[in-house]
């Protein structure tokens, strides 16, 4: 089980920060070794355009069509669309990130910035099964 969490800067359109820190993610679940991913955040703007096989000709495509390169590694990837209220462990991490500079990484244990938060996912699986909780903010 791991959890990760990475400083976006510079980034103003929260559709971006949403789909890189999905590629963040899914490049930290590559590295870790998972072979069954879900992936969910709550951008739907995002998700849908993960999951259409077309390629992506957006302002976010470079970065829609790198995650969807990536899928490729995974034994079974599947994206879904969460509401904003249901992520409150990822907004909990998301707020704490926005004073640090660099990534975050944890591994067997939940981040404590997130602690009081009910649920007990960011991002987290194990080598068979994992999950990808993630959100974004503005620096």
């Amino acid at each position: 089980m791991g959890s990760c969490a990475y400083p976006v800067k510079y980034v103003r359109d929260l559709t971006t920060v949403e789909a890189y820190a999905c590629l963040k993610g899914v490049v930290f679940l590559e590295e870790m070794g998972f072979g069954e991913v879900i992936v969910e955040g709550d951008s739907i703007t995002a998700i849908k355009k993960l999951r259409s096989p077309e390629n992506d000709r957006s302002l976010i495509g470079v970065i829609i069509n790198r995650i969807k390169e990536k899928t490729r590694i995974f034994r079974s990837i599947e994206f879904r669309y969460i509401p904003l209220g249901a992520n409150e462990v990822a907004h909990a991490v998301a707020a704490w990130r926005r004073g640090c500079n660099s990534s975050t990484f944890w591994m067997e244990e939940t981040p404590s910035e997130a602690e009081s938060v009910e649920e007990t996912e960011f991002v987290t699986g194990s080598p068979r099964n994992s999950e990808i909780r993630g959100t974004g903010g503005r620096k």
